[in-house]
């Protein structure tokens, strides 16, 4: 509550300023005199300028006051620039936001359903309902590779060597098949095995361009394989990548720093590594994390994982036997890789607490949460706490036939003034917020 009413006073004190200036080149004005004037009369940079530092639910409202605020604030240049400056400021960092995904299914069909998520600190409540997507005659299950501020990058495997991507922006409404991703792999002979598909999300920096890097491991009788590709958001075609480390890229994934980063899954060599992708130079590289002390009594898998707090790259581990704990460092300087052991957290005194293995965690404005058998489980970072708080069953529009399962998770995610509509031909939505893939 404090920090929404710091960046709400912060947009009234640059709202302010906005009409100071333009009150001041008025009374400048003796030609005009009287004349209302609007927000093309600012020079170009100060008015870009003054709109760069609001947050993206202020710019948002302004893309609907007028045609030169949409064309300004709506245009992919002005989004480009959002972005550069939440990389280069660490103050610009947006308040992460939740989002709940439901997913039905039965053997003919799988629909998700994308519902905004606020915790108050003691409930939950679903407040939008931004969007239900069905996967019609398809039992093959999507998997959300990644979020990227508002970007949603959804797989759907349709064969053994099949898959398309996705890119789902929620609060816009708006849905994006990428190009089919089909360079072979390395030692193609008519048959690719693929076993693992993974993708990230990112953003060149030096040339303004949003990208997405695919990564598909293959399995032979006796080898293994791998083979990745990138892509350039607007372009027709991903280019493959020539050099890709050959280890298990897992599903826990985080993009900081400008990169994407991935937990490797895998043989202990491994173990006390992230493997990184660097957008601007489209190559990957290997980012060491503090010695964890991994066993092999305990499952690195399972136990450690990646997070994104305020911005920085983080690792957290996991202990849920035989002591229940958090640690979680912090990467403080990302060029010297320099790690910090910031918060260690024992959760024997919590009386609500998960137990076992849980697979994904997230942050929230105050700290991190994870989800396990319908309950979210919130840790406050600042004072050491946890609070478990059941989530009510989310309620979709339409109807699936037969047996249904039915999961619940939570993303964590940022505003950001993306549009898809700007990188190819949006899928048409059946109505609004609905939309049916064949």
């Amino acid at each position: 509550m404090v920090l929404a009413n710091f960046l709400s006073n912060i947009c009234s004190n640059l709202l302010w300023l906005l009409k100071a200036c333009m009150f001041s080149i008025k009374r400048r004005d003796n030609e005009n005199e009287g004349r209302s004037l609007t927000l093309t009369d600012l020079p170009e940079d100060v008015t870009i300028d003054i709109l760069m530092r609001l947050p993206v639910k202020s710019l948002c409202c302004l893309e609907c006051v007028s045609k030169t605020t949409l064309n300004i604030v709506g245009s992919p240049q002005f989004a480009a620039l959002h972005t550069r400056r939440l990389f280069y400021s660490s103050s610009a960092v947006e308040v992460p936001q939740l989002m709940l995904l439901a997913r039905y299914s039965n053997l003919q069909h799988c629909a998700i359903n994308l519902q905004s998520l606020k915790y108050n600190g003691s409930s939950c409540s679903t407040k939008t309902n931004f969007a239900d997507i069905v996967f019609m005659n398809d039992w093959y299950r999507y998997d959300v590779q990644f979020v990227f501020s508002n970007l949603f990058g959804i797989s759907r495997r349709l064969s053994v060597n099949r898959e398309l991507c996705y890119l789902v922006n929620p609060l816009r409404g708006e849905v994006l098949e990428l190009p089919r991703s089909d360079v072979k792999a390395p030692n193609y002979n008519g048959y690719d095995p693929c076993i693992h598909d993974r993708y990230g999300m990112g953003f060149d920096h030096v040339s303004s361009t949003y990208k997405i890097v695919h990564i598909s491991e293959y399995a032979y009788e006796n080898s293994s394989d791998i083979a990745a590709r990138v892509y350039a958001m607007g372009t027709r075609s991903w280019r493959p990548i020539q050099s890709v480390p050959l280890c298990h890229f897992s599903n826990k994934s985080v993009y900081a720093y400008g990169d994407r980063h991935w937990l490797v899954e895998g043989g202990k060599s491994h173990n006390n590594l992230i493997v990184s992708f660097d957008f601007r130079k489209d190559e990957f590289y290997w980012t060491h994390h503090p010695d964890l002390q991994a066993s092999s009594s305990r499952n690195f898998w399972l136990d450690f994982h990646l997070l994104t707090l305020k911005g920085s790259l983080a690792i957290m581990d996991y202990c849920s036997y035989p002591e229940e704990y958090i640690k979680i460092w912090v990467l403080k300087n990302y060029d010297k890789k320099e790690w910090a052991l910031d918060y260690i957290i024992n959760m024997d005194t919590f009386v609500e607490r998960p137990h076992g293995t849980l697979l994904k965690w997230g942050e929230w404005e105050n700290g991190i949460f994870t989800i396990q058998s319908g309950v979210c489980y919130f840790v406050d970072l600042r004072h050491g706490s946890m609070k478990g708080v059941k989530l009510s069953p989310s309620i979709i529009n339409y109807n699936l036939w037969g047996p249904e399962q039915y999961e619940q998770s939570i993303f964590s995610y940022t505003g950001s003034m993306v549009s898809l509509k700007n990188y190819g031909n949006l899928i048409e939505a059946a109505r609004p917020g609905m939309w049916f893939l064949q």
